[in-house]
């Protein structure tokens, strides 16, 4: 599936599913953490800022601020397609996080300027 019609499937399956789309503000203070740690962070260091993530989010919940994509976690419904489109696997879930530096510790080396 090209990247048109999959963008095409992601927004329509968003407009309905108003379910995937809730906002946090109708959750209990639990669910809220719990979604915080569930939801989706960018690595900087991986970050190439080509905007093939932002290319792809149904909702526009991803943006390109001083060189690096930003995701707008209360916006964003999970669907995992920039995960999919990112072609340098700078996009990954807070919880998998430290799973991710165990498995690739190269990506995670101290910059040598500075």
């Amino acid at each position: 599936m090209d990247a048109i019609k999959r963008r095409a499937f992601i927004r329509m399956t968003a407009v309905l599913g108003p379910c995937l789309a809730s906002s946090t503000r109708d959750l209990w203070p639990a669910q809220k953490k719990a979604k915080e740690d569930d939801s989706l962070m960018i690595l900087s260091n991986l970050c190439s800022a080509c905007g093939e993530c932002v290319k792809i989010c149904p909702v526009d919940a991803i943006a390109i601020k001083k060189g690096i994509a930003i995701i707008n976690t209360s916006e964003c419904i999970e669907c995992d397609a920039c995960i999919e489109e990112c072609p340098t696997e700078a996009i990954l879930y807070k919880k998998d996080l430290e799973a991710y530096k165990k498995a690739h510790p190269e990506r995670f080396k101290p910059d040598p300027k500075k």
